[in-house]
């Protein structure tokens, strides 16, 4: 099945024994449970483990993910240095992905860390550092949530007290028609405030969904369904200027529903 490319994708590339991995989707499970996660397993230790690395993060390009973590637990400097190695490096720095490394401590640092898009403290690091935005967005949520509970909580006690004052002070002949004013008063206050916080959470709902509905339109993919597209060289990176084009040369057109293979026979570039 094709992996679905939208809120968003992540591919990891780490043991599939490891404590690195159980880490990093303990920290996707709580902030970001709706981000698709493809796995390619890799050895990430020992000789010859920096080849099944190059491997795996091969593997991973067919299925296109946003980014990519490659991640290794902490270990001794002999345990890390298969991420030294001179092939790998120059592979992840021509990887046409995004790519974060996520390798031992805090204080290991390999080569594969300095070759990477960015480099994480820690497994876990890496997969908070892709997962802050989802945190922060759900973090705003919920308070927002708090603070309108909060305020409708607060003018209902508010409104209690005050009837229990009138009712504390009321001694006069009028007591029962006083009674009767108030508690239709009251009766009102409460209709109005009822429909007040209707409104307030209609409103900050509407707010809410606006606010999401931001993070999806700016998307990539909506991004191509409106009519734009993304042109690749034939190793896949990007091509964001006329001037990076070098005719005859073959692209790759990249829609919101496939792609497509051209051919560039000439180029006019507008100079800034």
């Amino acid at each position: 099945k094709p992996v679905p490319k939208y809120p968003m994708h992540v591919g990891l590339v780490t043991s599939e024994t490891g404590a690195a991995l159980q880490d990093m989707l303990k920290v996707f499970r709580h902030d970001a449970p709706h981000v698709a996660l493809t796995l390619a397993a890799a050895r990430v230790q020992g000789k010859g483990a920096a080849q099944t690395v190059t491997d795996a993060l091969e593997k991973l390009k067919i299925s296109h993910p946003d980014c990519v973590i490659l991640a290794r637990g902490g270990g001794s400097i002999e345990d890390l240095w298969e991420f030294n190695d001179e092939s790998l490096a120059r592979y992840i720095s021509a990887y046409p992905l995004p790519l974060i490394s996520g390798i031992g401590h805090e204080t290991d640092t390999s080569i594969a860390d300095f070759v990477s898009d960015h480099r994480a403290s820690t497994p876990t690091n890496a997969a908070e550092f892709i997962c802050a935005s989802w945190r922060d967005a759900r973090n705003l949520l919920n308070q927002l949530d708090y603070t309108l509970s909060t305020r409708v909580e607060w003018h209902v006690e508010r409104q209690r007290k005050r009837f229990e004052n009138i009712q504390r002070y009321l001694s006069s002949r009028r007591i029962t028609d006083l009674l009767r004013s108030w508690g239709e008063r009251i009766a009102n206050l409460r209709m109005q405030l009822v429909k007040g916080a209707e409104h307030h959470l209609r409103y900050k709902r509407a707010k809410y969904e606006g606010f999401e509905g931001k993070l999806f339109a700016y998307s990539p993919a909506n991004v191509l369904k409106k009519g734009y597209a993304l042109i690749r060289d034939k190793n896949r990176r990007l091509l964001g200027s006329a001037g990076r084009l070098t005719p005859p040369q073959d692209i790759e057109i990249e829609f919101h529903d496939g792609s497509a293979a051209a051919t560039v026979h000439s180029k006019e570039h507008k100079g800034q």
